[in-house]
């Protein structure tokens, strides 16, 4: 089963470049995220975040995943959403 959390934790962190910044946006502790970067990149057998000392930067795969996040039909964002996983706003 497809977890799209997961999908949306990444498109998140692909966006921010962030780890931080995207735990703020999405009202998720660091360690969830990355926890849950960590489970997506084992489901995939493929690395999509390397990490730097101010952020991330994404692997070659993935920037094809992010691509492809917004590319699918529909979009993985919409989708989410669709699935029940309204992106969460700040209070």
């Amino acid at each position: 089963m497809v977890d799209f959390e997961l999908y949306r934790i990444f498109v998140e962190v692909a966006k921010e470049r962030n780890i931080t910044k995207a735990s703020e946006k999405l009202n998720v502790s660091q360690p969830a995220i990355t926890k849950k970067i960590k489970n997506l990149e084992e489901q995939l057998s493929m690395k999509l975040l390397e990490r730097k000392s101010k952020g991330v930067e994404l692997t070659l795969e993935g920037k094809k995943l992010y691509e492809k996040s917004f590319t699918a039909s529909p979009p993985l964002p919409l989708l989410s959403y669709a699935c029940g996983f309204p992106p969460r706003r700040r209070q």
